[in-house]
């Protein structure tokens, strides 16, 4: 029997998971992929998070790699200097610039992307309230 293989996100899923992040905040797999990415299951949501914010936090580094859906940001996106400590629920600055830049390509307002990364670098979630006032 073959090995299984997953099915690759596509720009859209992608985008509907950053939303999904920019509402529900790093950590609430199960409510961003109820809400956001209905295609995928928690699970699936964890692990794409998870190569996201590795991709983030690598993105500055001089390795020749190649491309992927998680580098999908807007011009002047910067990636992370990997400097954090792994579990502590905190991002270094500059990844969460890179992030913040994508919620905006992913049409988050400004307003709204900026307190989506600070909610998910503190690790919590960003209530769907203060997201709909700010979503434009």
């Amino acid at each position: 029997m073959e090995p299984r293989k997953g099915v690759p996100w596509s720009e859209e899923e992608h985008r509907l998971f950053l939303l999904g992040l920019a509402k529900f905040g790093k950590g609430d797999w199960r409510s961003i992929s109820r809400h956001f990415v209905v295609s995928r299951t928690p699970t699936q949501v964890a692990s794409h998070a998870q190569k996201y914010f590795i991709r983030l936090t690598n993105a500055s580094k001089k390795e020749k790699r190649r491309s992927s859906i998680h580098d999908m940001t807007s011009p002047g996106g910067s990636g992370g200097s990997g400097d954090a400590p792994v579990g502590d629920g905190r991002m270094p600055p500059d990844v969460q610039r890179a992030m913040q830049a994508d919620l905006a390509a992913a049409g988050v307002s400004a307003p709204a992307a900026a307190a989506a990364a600070l909610a998910a670098a503190q690790g919590m979630p960003l209530a769907a309230a203060t997201v709909a006032g700010y979503a434009g």
